[in-house]
């Protein structure tokens, strides 16, 4: 029961019923569902094992044999060499796999010649490149190729399409280099020797236009982002769009996965906002005309490309932290119509810190009290913010779950969008303080009768008691001004 009148309230809530102590219990114990520590395919395992148990001079050993014993067989073959190298004598990796003899009859390509002004009529030798069976084709063979060399020769490496990413201590790099080598010369690979294709051993190395930098790594950091051809290049093309005010559907289209594969690379979520922009203006009945929102959303996206804000993997966002919100209304209430509570957890569950604070007749105004009968959704989205800003510093890097109140809180945090503009104006807040601070969320629904934070929301709490410990109420004045001085300029905006 709850206010002055003390009329009942009924809320159904999934799962067994628990108490804010077992449920907190409980979330400590599942954890985040994203884990760094996905389980490594049993052949790098192995691989990584062998690292750690083998010095160099043994791992140099057992490869050196392996090449020996395949080098020897493969002198035994040398009168089949002419055979095998018919259609193997190319760098570019799809065209050093031959299509099958029985598959012949559908490697026939037609083309325009206008010089004869006539079509014409080929019939391919290699896997065309970009076809989808012959991704599909190649990327087995690839794989074949990075099971052996994990599984025989114990190298700890990954593929990326045709680029292997190997690593290696410093000592051992370059014997490292030459098994390598050994091995795709062995299997009839041409692969780059020279060229800036050919780079040594280094802390930062690149891959299909992914910048990778291992600078940080006995820390347990490791960097991924652009190249900064890939950076200036889609700049560049983003820059076109802008200066002709015209985006064709195909253009747009193309011009969306192109910052698809960039975003990989930026940590952060604002970029999903641009390309759902984007993709509106493609499939829009505007025509080819930039329109205003997609043209805002490209000068925001080329913002976020220049600063180029790496996307950080870290060991030390193993162990979740966790946040609880909540927020009460009630318009008719005379000493608490509105209020915000948020309580933090970390990875033992003991609580950590807390605050709890009502909004003033101004703040309730500009969540839309007066335009709306109901202002719950934007106050529960509110405290989720808050509660972000004020305890970024901690989560930094980490992984953290975040048990909202509310179903469309929750919804519109995991979507990063909203309909209206007070949401979207704190939901651009929260994306933007999730980049800033670089931490990992995962947004879930906790019931009232399990939400901690449900008693700080309802009534100015001075200190919170969890498990014997008492914390004081921390202020979150500042963050408050200046979340809502923000939510006045893109309100206004």
């Amino acid at each position: 029961m709850w206010g002055e009148a003390a009329k009942p309230r009924f809320e159904q809530a999934g799962g067994v019923p628990r108490t804010e102590e077992e449920f907190v219990d409980a979330a400590v114990k599942a954890g985040h569902p994203r884990n760094f520590q996905d389980v490594l395919p049993e052949v790098l395992q192995k691989a990584v094992h062998m690292q750690e148990t083998l010095d160099d001079q043994a791992l140099a050993k057992m490869r050196t044999c392996w090449i020996a014993k395949w080098a020897k067989r493969a002198e035994q073959l040398t009168h089949q060499e002419a055979e095998l190298k018919r259609t193997f004598d190319l760098k570019t990796a799809y065209r050093q796999l031959a299509i099958a003899p029985e598959s012949s009859w559908a490697s026939y390509v037609a083309c325009w010649d206008a010089a004869a002004a006539a079509p014409k009529i080929f019939r391919m030798r290699a896997l065309p490149f970009g076809a989808s069976r012959a991704v599909y084709s190649f990327l087995r063979i690839v794989m074949a190729v990075w099971f052996i060399a994990a599984d025989q020769l114990a190298i700890p490496w990954t593929t990326f399409f045709d680029d292997f990413i190997t690593f290696s201590r410093k000592a051992g790099s370059k014997h490292l280099q030459r098994t390598i080598e050994a091995f795709f010369k062995l299997l009839g690979w041409s692969f780059a020797e020279d060229g800036d294709k050919a780079c040594p051993f280094a802390l930062d190395f690149q891959a299909l236009g992914i910048k990778i930098s291992l600078s940080r790594f006995t820390d347990g950091t490791v960097f991924f982002c652009n190249t900064e051809r890939r950076v200036l290049e889609l700049k560049q093309t983003l820059q076109q769009v802008l200066d002709s005010g015209f985006l064709p559907q195909a253009l747009a289209l193309k011009l969306r996965g192109r910052m698809q594969f960039a975003d990989g690379q930026l940590f952060g979520r604002t970029g999903r906002a641009c390309m759902q922009a984007v993709t509106s203006h493609a499939w829009g009945d505007n025509g080819p005309e930039l329109s205003q929102p997609a043209r805002l959303a490209i000068k925001k996206f080329m913002s976020r490309l220049c600063a180029d804000a790496p996307r950080v993997i870290s060991v030390m966002s193993q162990a979740p932290w966790f946040v609880f919100t909540d927020a009460c209304y009630e318009a008719g209430h005379a000493s608490w119509p509105c209020g915000l509570g948020g309580v933090l957890f970390d990875q033992l569950g003991s609580a950590v810190d807390f605050f709890s604070v009502g909004l003033g007749a101004e703040e309730r105004r500009l969540l839309g009290e007066g335009r709306s009968s109901q202002i719950i959704f934007e106050a529960e989205l509110m405290a989720l913010v808050v509660a972000l800003r004020k305890w970024g510093p901690l989560l930094c890097t980490r992984l953290v779950m975040c048990y909202v109140d509310n179903n469309a809180t929750r919804d519109v945090a995991i979507s990063a969008t909203a309909r209206t503009a007070v949401p979207s104006a704190l939901v651009e807040m929260l994306v933007t303080n999730e980049e800033c601070m670089g931490f990992y969320p995962w947004y879930a629904r906790v019931p009232s009768p399990s939400n901690v934070a449900d008693r700080p929301s309802r009534e100015l709490l001075n200190s919170f008691v969890w498990k014997g410990v008492s914390l004081p109420n921390s202020s979150v004045e500042t963050e408050l001004r200046e979340c809502f001085d923000q939510l006045r300029q893109l309100t206004v905006k």
